[in-house]
């Protein structure tokens, strides 16, 4: 190989590993703290066998992100008549229910950024003080906006009223974070690579000069 294409070779190599090597992305994820309270109105539908379907809207005065809005449709609650305590779950087949659509939490605002999730948990009312506590885990699966892709767990505090209609209105307190993975460059150092790879094909063509200089004395000798 001519000493010019060793180093056009030398080179060549040195960008391909600059553009492979120091240049891919590296995930990074970006966590958002979620604590909050909102105070929601439920609509219960009676399925059958102390089986209920429950709406939920509500709201928030402080909820961060603007997430103020509060939305559960389509979730599944079971009675356990001996103990007032309702078991429930976004999943019908928990409940052996069929024909019957997945729940879903929606945490929204007037922006386009929107969390989804699903809440499962129990809450015990204590019809004679007309109140309920309980306790859920929120799943985040995805979201909208600034959250598409948001992921994390959640750890939710009940507290329910009763009221004189029978009427549930439960509260519900948010702890912990979700997060967002996002891809971050790492730093560019190209140029310091490039630089070691010209230096060094300069340092390749001299020698092989230098070779050849001496072989050319030798002939002629």
């Amino acid at each position: 190989m001519t000493p010019r294409l060793s180093a056009l070779s030398l080179i060549t190599s040195t960008i391909v590993l600059a553009g492979l090597g120091l240049n891919s992305p590296k995930a990074n994820a970006q966590n958002f703290p979620l604590e909050t309270t909102y105070s929601t109105q439920v609509n219960l539908t009676d399925l059958g066998n102390n089986i209920f379907r429950a709406d939920l809207e509500g709201t928030s005065n402080d909820a961060p992100y603007g997430l103020t809005n509060f939305s559960i449709t389509n979730s599944y609650a079971k009675f356990n008549p001996a103990t007032n305590e309702f078991v429930f779950d976004p999943n019908p087949e928990v409940f052996n229910l069929e024909n019957e659509p997945k729940g879903q939490l929606t945490l929204s605002g007037d922006s386009s950024d929107k969390l989804f999730g699903e809440l499962a948990g129990s809450t015990i009312i204590d019809f004679s003080n007309s109140v309920g506590s309980g306790s859920s885990t929120l799943k985040i699966v995805g979201g909208e906006g600034r959250f598409v892709g948001a992921t994390g767990v959640l750890d939710v505090l009940e507290n329910d009223i009763v009221t004189s209609e029978g009427a549930i209105q439960p509260s519900f307190t948010t702890s912990g974070s979700f997060q967002i993975s996002q891809t971050v460059p790492e730093p560019r150092n190209t140029k310091t690579i490039l630089g070691i790879g010209i230096i060094g094909s300069g340092l390749l063509v001299g020698q092989r000069r230098k070779k050849s200089n001496r072989n050319l004395t030798k002939a002629n000798l």
